[in-house]
């Protein structure tokens, strides 16, 4: 049985479990409730016969409390087979029967390099190859008058095409340091994907719902996007990577980011083992950001760097306090463009003694752009502290602006030049640094 993810059944899953809840605890106390008003009434109509009442009304109540159990027990196991199996195909569903090993050292490979570096490195072999030498001859003789025109002429157009050939290539450098830019998607509140583009290649931030995977799809295809150099998945909560499948079905990737869980307990490795198998099937590349070399790379001009890399053990911890621990063990984005820093921190915070939103904050200082912990919200994110360590000068935020009031006032309150906040629900944030370092925000 496979129940495909979508987010409109996540949330009737949802309540029916509230309402199920709701009855196993409310029908009991409502029949005491009952019990005792008829025995109040006892008092004035004597021949009433309330322990037959007692004794019908206890029956009903103890079927409505086995019944609503196996509904809770039916909703938490089709609500995991939503989360687990996420719309997979057949090639993909075929790993769930086998005991698989996370992150096969194999499978771990350096991030790609660009068309432009793979030029580079090149064009440095040929130079210092002997083939560059071995064709040329060495002829010595004594230059003539004509010949010594020519040579200069030559000289000239030499001198001219290479100022001609620098202004063409600065002019070109400037049209690229322009084509870089970072979507912020609108898609939905309390969820989050986010497109980096620079020089026509193309990296994606997280993958909200499965739902939405067809709106980043339809992004994508308007910005001209082929393929995509890399996806970074921040943690294994479908509101940041319920529409990896489909994604990964309609566009080339060539690596996927993904974090190690070293907890075997974690109710959430079954996530993570089937992105792992779903890359592998496409010819991802898996990049464990426990090894240094996942930790650090480039898109064009933008200097991406993977942080919050450890793994909080969370096998003691049950429920939805285990799904706190997954945002604390979320990864965060740190990225350098034009001497400017954008400090995006997915779900990161400080739960349980683990103070690690705010370790963080503190090892990366001052920013000018912050995508807000936890869609902007503050009862274990983006405390005070946090925020006064990254002093940002612009933040985004992915919930509503009504539910904002409180990290406003913080953002504020750290920097006297605090400009803006943007919220994606209100359309789709889009970045631009310019070569200068100036920056330009549209919605």
């Amino acid at each position: 049985m496979n129940i495909c993810y979508d987010d409109s059944l996540y949330q009737n899953l949802l309540l029916l479990k509230k309402a199920l809840l709701i009855l196993q605890i409310g029908v009991p106390i409502l029949i005491v409730f009952i019990v005792f008003l008829l025995c109040l009434r006892r008092k004035r109509k004597k021949n009433l016969p309330v322990h037959k009442y007692a004794k019908k009304l206890s029956i009903v109540g103890i079927l409505i409390v086995l019944l609503s159990t196996i509904g809770l027990i039916i909703v938490d196991y089709s609500n995991k087979l939503s989360n687990y199996n996420d719309c997979l195909e057949p090639e993909e569903l075929m790993y769930l029967d086998k005991q698989v090993t996370l992150f096969d050292p194999k499978i771990v490979k350096a991030p790609l390099k660009t068309e432009k570096e793979k030029q580079l490195e090149e064009s440095n072999a040929f130079l210092a190859s002997p083939e560059n030498i071995e064709g040329e001859e060495i002829i010595i003789h004594e230059d003539t008058e004509e010949e010594e025109e020519k040579k200069e002429e030559h000289e000239e157009l030499k001198e001219k095409d290479f100022s001609e050939l620098l202004t063409k290539e600065k002019e070109e450098e400037e049209e690229l340091s322009k084509d870089n830019y970072i979507y912020f998607l609108n898609v939905g509140a309390s969820t989050e994907s986010f497109i980096i583009e620079d020089s026509g290649h193309f990296g994606l931030i997280d993958t909200s719902y499965n739902n939405k995977a067809n709106f980043i799809l339809k992004q994508l295809a308007e910005l001209g996007a082929e393929k995509l150099d890399f996806i970074i998945i921040t943690h294994a909560h479908m509101d940041h990577m319920g529409g990896f499948s489909k994604i990964i079905r309609n566009i080339p990737v060539d690596t996927l980011y993904i974090k190690n869980p070293e907890n075997l307990n974690s109710s959430y490795l079954m996530t993570y083992h089937q992105m792992v198998r779903q890359a592998e099937v496409r010819g991802i590349a898996i990049c464990d950001v426990s090894n240094e070399i996942c930790q650090s790379f480039r898109l064009g001009n933008f200097d991406i760097k993977l942080k919050n890399i450890d793994y909080i053990n969370s096998k003691n911890i049950d429920g939805y306090n285990r799904s706190r621990i997954e945002n604390a063990n979320s990864l965060c984005t740190m990225i350098e463009i034009n001497n400017r820093k954008i400090y995006m921190a997915s779900d990161i915070g400080n739960y349980f003694g683990h103070n690690i939103e705010s370790e963080l904050s503190k090892q990366i200082g001052d920013v000018d752009i912050y995508k807000a912990s936890h869609h902007g919200y503050v009862t274990f994110n983006n405390n005070q502290d946090v925020i006064y360590n990254l002093k940002p000068e612009y933040t985004i935020i992915t919930n509503p602006r009504e539910q904002s009031d409180t990290i406003n006032r913080r953002l504020k309150f750290a920097n006297d030049d605090y400009k803006k906040t943007y919220y994606t629900p209100e359309g789709t944030v889009v970045l631009h640094i310019d070569s200068d370092g100036t920056i330009e925000f549209k919605q």
